[in-house]
């Protein structure tokens, strides 16, 4: 195959439907998300609160875990500004909600990062997350902002 022909394959990207066509690449990590005294020390330390995927994923899926030392469910967040909202009871609107002992299905989300914030001050929550894996770098795809088109995560 000459330099030309290969120039022609395209690069996975974000939209391109095989990638979520085929099997999701496994990823699995089990996370102890720190208790926050306040809404303050939240939005200093929220990268404490962020898992980051090597690549886009095709799926995802969460699971708290009580280790019988006081964890907590959590709120999951797509977008950091919603995730500093956490403990702010007039803005925090754009979360999903898993209770302690709880599995969500089988989202079929594609998203780069997420933002698991222990559902009470004070207390710390440990999540299993599942997710099959595209071969998209994540580098490639947008940061998920209401500016972006990503609406519903934010205000």
């Amino acid at each position: 195959m000459t330099f030309e022909a290969t120039r022609r394959v395209p690069k996975p990207h974000h939209n391109f439907v095989p990638e979520y066509q085929m099997s999701g690449i496994p990823f699995v990590t089990t996370h102890v998300f720190p208790a926050a005294a306040n809404a303050a020390t939240l939005k200093a330390n929220i990268e404490n609160y962020k898992i980051e995927f090597p690549t886009v994923t095709r799926w995802i899926l969460f699971n708290s875990h009580n280790d019988g030392l006081g964890k907590v469910g959590v709120r999951i967040y797509f977008n950091v500004d919603a995730a500093k909202t956490a403990y702010d009871v007039a803005q925090d609107e754009h979360y999903y909600l898993l209770d302690l002992e709880e599995q969500t299905e089988r989202f079929e989300l594609k998203c780069k990062y997420v933002y698991v914030v222990p559902m009470e001050v004070n207390k710390a929550a440990q999540v299993a997350i599942a997710a099959g894996l595209t071969s998209v770098p994540s580098e490639d795809f947008p940061d998920q902002t209401k500016l972006n088109g990503f609406l519903g995560v934010e205000d």
